[in-house]
């Protein structure tokens, strides 16, 4: 990992000292933002389910009892937008 965020800082370095277009820093830019966001830590599937604990549990419970009442079109329009 460390040689990942080595090479991508000399990246950085060499696209801004040779005045870079823009078109080459968007990219740039995109490239740094799908490495600092994405395959940084394992996947975990099934996704846990959440336990509610501490100063959460109330929210927990209400929010089981909305759902609960909800019919799978409500579930999904909340899933899917």
């Amino acid at each position: 990992m460390h040689t990942s965020v080595a090479f991508l800082s000399c990246l950085a370095a060499s696209a801004f000292a040779q005045n870079a277009s823009s078109t080459n820093v968007t990219e740039l830019a995109a490239h740094l933002e799908r490495f600092w966001s994405y395959g940084r830590s394992p996947p975990v599937y099934p996704t846990p389910e959440g336990s509610g604990a501490g100063g959460w549990s109330e929210a927990y419970a209400r929010a089981r009892e909305l759902v609960a009442q909800m019919s799978n079109d409500e579930k999904n329009n909340i899933t899917y937008g």
